[in-house]
């Protein structure tokens, strides 16, 4: 898990990738041996998380559809925010990212002429663009869709 750095790139860390997946490990073992490494990669998440959220404010005030990772449970905010719910050391981050997501839930985006709801994905069901989806998709997937919100 550990064998190389571990990554806290905004673009690629999340549940399940660099630091964010292994504070996510180190909590749930919850051995005392981790809290200065959990102290560290709680430093790390938050930087994460800030940036994620700023993209994605900036994203949304322009009224473009969001791409799947941005919100999802495995790569996106909803995941980080359930590690912060779970970590309790961040309830101002926590608290943003609850704020992100009902502001989401709450926008109205137009797409090729048409309104659909915040969460629309302008990408393919495999999280990527794709020519056979132009208009994106209403994600319903426990783990990429808007149910995880």
């Amino acid at each position: 898990m550990v064998g190389q750095p571990t990554a806290a790139h905004p673009a690629t860390a999340s549940l399940y990738r660099g630091a964010p997946a292994v504070a996510y490990v180190l909590h749930t073992v919850g051995h005392p041996a981790y809290r200065s490494a959990l102290s560290t990669l709680d430093s790390m998440l938050g930087t994460v998380v800030r940036t994620q959220l700023a993209d994605a404010h900036r994203r949304m005030d322009t009224g473009s559809p969001s791409r799947m990772r941005e919100y999802d449970l495995i790569s996106g905010l909803t995941g980080l925010g359930a590690l912060l719910l779970h970590r309790g050391t961040c309830p101002k981050l926590l608290d943003d990212v609850l704020r992100y997501l009902v502001r989401l839930l709450q926008q109205r985006v137009t797409l090729h002429g048409a309104e659909v709801p915040g969460w629309w994905t302008s990408d393919s069901p495999s999280g990527r663009p794709d020519a056979a989806w132009p208009t994106g998709h209403g994600n319903f997937g426990m783990a990429h869709g808007v149910a995880v919100i």
